[in-house]
């Protein structure tokens, strides 16, 4: 095996561990390796690793499965497809949130998703209210990209929505995984999502149709503990979940067209 290959297989595994780019990009990800090792190496277990280590990313798990059976068939142009068939299903979701929530000024959200940076750079809002989302920090990442898009972010500690809830207009947040009952994402939403209803703001959820988790995936699905170590070096249990389970109920729209 080439260097170069060997550099994609290496960054193939580290998709396992990656805590910081959205799902979708982690898939983008793994078709891409995937395709630069169709030739050279079967990526079956790797693709596996990934779907066992983001149990909890829905689309990570559906599009490792399809992945796997592209590489079982020894099928690159079916392999090449399914990027494609995200772009389409995420673009479906996203433009009909823009056209539903088209002309709101002040937005808060929470954590990192792509889908919800394409819907607020579609409705180009004066002000977008998010949290920093400790551990890993993804709202800072969400921020930077917004301030690429000459997009207003202002950061908040991760309990510091309250103090922003009368200001905002709407708000938006992704969903890494859909059931026909909840949905899952970043630790947080659920008392988001409540503080929303306190103060009489709609909530809405960004996901698509490939974030839908059937009984085929439904195994490979868990929520899984983090580290402790990221929370505290304090020497007593400490819970670190990045994702939690809110009811569909709690949200006024879920977008997954």
């Amino acid at each position: 095996m080439t260097a170069d290959k060997q550099s994609f297989k290496t960054a193939l595994q580290s998709l396992a561990h990656n805590n910081v780019s959205s799902s979708t990009q982690i898939c983008s990800y793994m078709i891409e390796y995937a395709q630069r090792l169709f030739e050279e190496a079967d990526t079956t277990d790797l693709i596996y690793e990934v779907i066992k280590n983001q149990s909890s990313m829905a689309i990570v798990i559906n599009t490792g499965l399809k992945i796997v059976a592209a590489l079982k068939k020894k099928d690159i142009n079916l392999l090449k497809s399914i990027e494609k068939e995200i772009e389409s299903a995420s673009k479906a979701a996203t433009d009909s949130a823009v056209n539903f929530l088209s002309g709101a000024k002040n937005i808060a959200t929470i954590s990192f998703s792509q889908s919800v940076l394409d819907v607020i750079t579609g409705i180009n809002p004066q002000n977008v209210y998010l949290s920093v989302s400790h551990p890993a920090n993804e709202g800072e990442r969400l921020a930077i990209e917004l301030k690429n898009r000459n997009i207003n972010p202002v950061l908040l500690e991760d309990s510091g929505y309250s103090l922003i809830m009368q200001q905002i207009d709407a708000v938006v947040v992704g969903a890494d995984a859909i059931f026909d009952n909840s949905f899952i994402n970043k630790t947080g939403t659920l008392s988001l999502s409540l503080l929303s209803q306190y103060f009489s703001k709609p909530f809405y959820v960004v996901g698509c149709i490939c974030k839908y988790i059937d009984k085929d995936a439904k195994k490979f699905f868990r929520i899984e503990e983090k580290p402790q170590e990221e929370i505290s070096s304090v020497n007593c249990k400490r819970i670190n979940r990045y994702f939690e389970e809110i009811p569909n109920r709690f949200a006024n729209k879920i977008f997954v067209r």
